[in-house]
Formats: structure tokens, C-alpha cells, sequence
């Protein structure tokens, strides 16, 4: 084999790393519109000829951001119960939006996701993932016979999460643990 290959937690690895969360800060401060390879490259500390090589466009560079960074090996509590269950994916979901440092830049990706294909495509395979890790708790549940089979686990968590979704992004109101409590004891009895 000929050739040299970047190896992982090299060098590439750092500045990939870097550039990744330099794109997270500038796009909480000046959203898609005021994403720029300049600013970008000064906060990572790498020439913009390290991205332009790597990433045409600046969307481009974010959706491979939501991608690849940061690797998420997040999985829902599974306590048995599918009520406590749902509420702490729910619970888990609302961490991340009110996060000082994960808020912020979750608001920013999905506000970037109305104006730009690929980052909408690839918060799509985000939200994706997390549901499938998430719909683990809603199998259990079929499993253990608390849902009739053929319960289909992504409705149900859409059922759960779209109106904490509405109430922070979209309203802006809080959401209480007895919210939370509420929304998915509605479900389990609806089922």
C-alpha cells in the first residue's frame, strides 16, 4: 500500500475536529446567512484552503458538521416502563434544547435546515438516528405485550416529542416535568 493514510486522532482528526466547532459558534452568531470560510478557518485556526479543499460550500461543510460531529452514542433509559421510559427520552430531548452550549447550536442547525438542502438532509439522518436509538424503548414495550404489536414505534415518538418540539422552539414556553408527564401518560393510554 502506497501512500499515507490520516490517522485517527491525528492531525486531520484535530483540525477536522476544530473546524467543526469553530462552524458551531459562527453559526450560533450570525446563522447560514453569515457563515463565511474566513471567519470559520480563523476561530479553527487552519488556513480556508483547508476547507475549501474538503467542503465546496459552507452548507456543505455543515451538513458534513451534523454528520460527523460530535459522535453521538446517546440510548434512552429503559426502566421497564414504558411511561418512565418515554418521559426520559423526552426529558432527554429537552436537556439537549436548553444545554447552555447544545441549545444554542441545536436552534442554529435547525433554523440552518429551512435554508439549506444538505444541512436539512442531514439533520433528517440526525433526527433518524435518534429516533431508531430512542424507538428501542416503544419495542420493549411490544415485547413485554404494554402495546399491541404492530404499534409503529416512529409515530408514537413523533406523538411524544412534536408538541415539546412546538412548545420550545416554536412558542418559546417551558416545558414542566408534569408537561412531560402528561404528554406521555396520554400516550401509553391512547395505545
Amino acid at each position: 500500500m502506497s501512500g499515507t493514510q490520516a490517522r485517527p486522532g491525528g492531525r486531520t482528526a484535530r483540525n477536522t475536529r476544530a473546524i467543526f466547532d469553530a462552524l458551531f459558534v459562527e453559526l450560533v452568531d450570525g446563522g447560514l446567512a453569515g457563515l463565511t470560510f474566513e471567519a470559520i478557518a480563523t476561530r479553527a485556526g487552519v488556513h480556508k484552503s483547508t476547507l475549501y479543499r474538503r467542503w465546496p460550500t459552507t452548507d456543505l461543510l455543515l451538513a458534513a458538521a451534523l454528520t460527523e460531529h460530535p459522535r453521538n452514542d446517546w440510548t434512552p433509559p429503559r426502566t421497564g416502563d414504558l411511561e418512565r421510559d418515554l418521559i426520559g427520552v423526552g426529558r432527554a430531548v429537552l436537556d439537549g434544547l436548553d444545554d447552555p452550549q447544545l441549545g444554542p447550536i441545536s436552534r442554529a442547525c435547525i433554523a440552518a435546515a429551512f435554508d439549506s438542502v444538505p444541512a436539512a438532509e442531514a439533520l433528517a439522518a440526525f433526527f433518524d438516528d435518534q429516533h431508531r436509538r430512542a424507538a428501542v424503548v416503544i419495542t420493549d414495550a411490544i415485547d413485554r405485550g404494554d402495546l399491541p404489536p404492530g404499534t409503529d414505534p416512529g409515530d408514537l415518538l413523533e406523538r411524544l416529542l412534536a408538541p415539546l418540539y412546538y412548545r420550545r422552539l416554536i412558542t418559546h414556553r417551558p416545558v414542566t416535568q408534569a408537561d412531560l408527564t402528561a404528554t406521555a401518560r396520554r400516550l401509553v393510554r391512547t395505545e
